[in-house]
């Protein structure tokens, strides 16, 4: 009875011995495509996407075998950034923009590869530029030394001293000025207003001119800004306007914005000199003069905001909150749930599509 028992164990361990052998071959047996389905190619996507500084954004892989028959490969797939000054990508293809560029996303299985046409990497809205001009009663003017950029936003403040003159905006270049809001009285006599001007055409020496119904008391005053990475088709977003007297100064809240990446602009100006000038918590000072003040900020979160300042003298004042829109915004994501479905069998699931909000219409909004 002894012998068979050894027999018996010494069969069973080669049987299991073999079965430990061949199961790295089965592993690679059950991994490798079927005869006339062999993987042909490899399509990254989305294929041109742009992402904002700071942001993320989601790659796929899609192979198409030598049949036609497609599977999804973006967890097996080895990806590389052609620029990982610009973006770097993880295993799972999802890619993170840390610095304005461009580069080319690539995908890669065994032999095949594919790529994207490129990713874009940019930033929020980027002051560039001020120039300032005080002039006589019937018109201000003012013009840049420097050239202008075509493709950038202008912003004109003009204060006058006579609050029942309206006012409007032209330049050389014959750029389209909006107002953003009406004129905000401070005080007894001090009128202030802003208006802007879309995707610039430019030239040196851009003159850039405000005309007023009338004759002003005594002067007016023209403050003009320049900002580079701002929507090109509708960048005005939000805004909000208070005025007061003293030394601290706040615009008020804005509405809520309607994108996630935008520029924030305060503008100030006051009835007499009243610098120099703090900027708020949370804004960059930009530029100042006697009775004007810029600050912006850079923001990646819909929200209201408010822009507050601090003169050094009092004066009467009037302040502003401005939302511009950022040229690029957070990519569109696309959920599904639940996430997977059993094949052969029917399922009933809910598609979320997440994007910018539409633009609102009412006040403190653009439209």
């Amino acid at each position: 009875m002894g012998i068979p028992t050894i027999v018996k164990a010494k069969t069973s361990s080669k049987l299991l011995i073999l079965a430990w052998l061949l199961l790295p071959l089965a592993r690679v047996v059950v991994a490798t495509p079927a005869l006339g389905q062999q993987l042909a190619s490899l399509a990254v996507t989305p294929a041109k996407p742009s992402v904002p500084s700071g942001m993320s954004q989601q790659f796929t892989a899609a192979g198409t075998n030598s049949d036609g028959s497609t599977q999804n490969l973006t967890n097996s797939v080895t990806r590389t950034s052609t620029n990982t000054g610009v973006t770097t990508i993880t295993s799972a293809g999802l890619a993170t923009g840390l610095a304005t560029g461009s580069t080319t996303i690539r995908a890669a299985s065994s032999s095949i590869n594919g790529s994207t046409t490129g990713l874009t990497v940019g930033t929020t809205g980027k002051f560039v530029q001020w120039t300032a001009g005080d002039s006589g009663a019937s018109s201000s003017e003012t013009t840049y030394l420097k050239s202008v950029t075509t493709g950038n936003l202008m912003l004109v403040f003009s204060h006058w001293d006579n609050q029942t003159l309206t006012a409007s905006v032209s330049d050389s270049a014959g750029n389209r000025y909006v107002p953003i809001g009406g004129p905000v009285n401070a005080g007894r006599t001090a009128r202030f207003q802003a208006w802007y001007a879309k995707n610039i055409r430019s030239g040196p020496l851009l003159g850039i001119t405000v005309t007023y119904s009338g004759k002003t008391t005594s002067f007016s005053v023209v403050d003009a800004m320049e900002y580079s990475g701002l929507d090109k088709s509708a960048p005005l977003d939000v805004f909000a306007s208070a005025s007061g007297s003293g030394t601290s100064q706040d615009s008020g809240a804005s509405p809520t914005t309607t994108v996630s990446n935008g520029t924030i602009i305060g503008l100030f100006g006051y009835s007499t000199y009243a610098s120099p000038y703090r900027a708020g918590a949370g804004f960059t000072f930009r530029q100042g003069e006697a009775s004007t003040m810029l600050e912006d900020r850079s923001v990646t979160a819909t929200g209201s905001y408010t822009a507050t300042a601090t003169s050094c003298n009092p004066a009467d004042w009037a302040a502003f909150v401005i939302g511009f829109k950022s040229a690029i915004q957070p990519p569109v994501t696309l959920s599904l749930n639940p996430g997977t479905v059993t094949g052969g069998s029917a399922s009933t699931a809910t598609v979320r599509l997440n994007t910018p909000a539409p633009v609102r219409r009412g006040h403190g909004h653009a439209g």
